[in-house]
């Protein structure tokens, strides 16, 4: 009976592993502009989210941290244009382990299958007078199975992150 149990412990360890990533935020500026000489901000089409909801979420989360930063928002015309770029990749994978035990003279085989989600945000400033990009972020994350208060957590890290340095010195 201690084989038995000792067993089903093992199987347990081996088949309840999660990953979680940190994301890695990356953010780029032209050396070249003056960023106090803009003011105001307006949003413009990028690549929304595939959930209206999570890009209402992450357009919210990004309104916020602009405001934080003293930017206003309007509805046209603004000094920079923000757009994102969002988009996921959703698939599976697996594994399988063996271990002996010549203690017990047993062998394990155990299998497991995780269901993962990549996903990418990019956002991008440009400015309006020039239509040329001044300001990029962009981070990728990957999560375990579809949760949206995660993923709502997860963005909150990555928009702070994102608009940590803003604007760049």
């Amino acid at each position: 009976m201690p084989k038995m149990i000792a067993v089903a412990a093992l199987v347990g360890v081996f088949l309840t592993g999660a990953s979680w990533s940190v994301a890695d935020v990356k953010v780029e500026h032209d050396p070249s502009v003056d960023f106090s000489v803009y003011k105001t901000y307006s949003w413009t089409k990028g690549m929304d989210a595939n959930s209206p909801e999570l890009q209402e979420y992450l357009e919210g989360r990004i309104d916020a941290e602009l405001a934080a930063k003293g930017l206003h928002k309007v509805e046209e015309g603004g000094d920079l244009q923000v757009a994102t770029h969002a988009y996921s990749l959703s698939g599976a994978t697996s594994g399988a382990n063996y271990v002996y035990s010549p203690t017990w003279e047993v062998g394990i085989v155990s299998a497991r299958a995780q269901e993962f989600t990549v996903g990418t945000l990019m956002v991008d400033l440009i400015d309006a007078a020039s239509n040329r990009n001044v300001w990029q972020a962009a981070a990728e994350e990957s999560f375990g199975e579809r949760n949206d208060n995660k993923i709502r957590k997860k963005v909150d890290k990555i928009t702070r992150k994102m608009f940590k340095s803003y604007p760049p010195r």
